[in-house]
């Protein structure tokens, strides 16, 4: 049996966050979690929308810190411009591991 999920990359300086919106997947070599101990979970997410051509809908995402420092952290001006990549993926509810192409 099979459900989907989210999956959100951010490759901050000198650490990459790896969340999902929910439990734990394994996609290829990389584990997503639901909680990131320093930089918490994904609070909420706006409706994904379908672009056309070259054009990129636009997609809010918001972090849920645990601290006032996680927060302060997250804002600090060498992580602003970091790349952040998310995925629709589908994966095995038995095994947590993405089973075919997610999609960017």
């Amino acid at each position: 049996m099979t459900a989907l999920t989210g999956l959100c990359k951010i490759e901050l300086p000198g650490e990459t966050i790896r969340l999902c919106d929910g439990g734990r997947i394994v996609w290829g070599a990389e584990t997503y979690l639901a909680r990131h101990p320093t930089y918490g979970a994904i609070g909420a997410l706006e409706s994904l929308a379908e672009g056309a051509g070259d054009e990129l809908p636009p997609l809010s995402l918001t972090l849920m810190p645990p601290s006032s420092a996680a927060a302060a952290d997250l804002v600090q001006p060498t992580f602003q411009g970091s790349r952040v990549r998310f995925w629709l993926a589908e994966y095995s509810i038995d095994t947590g591991a993405v089973t075919g192409s997610p999609t960017l």
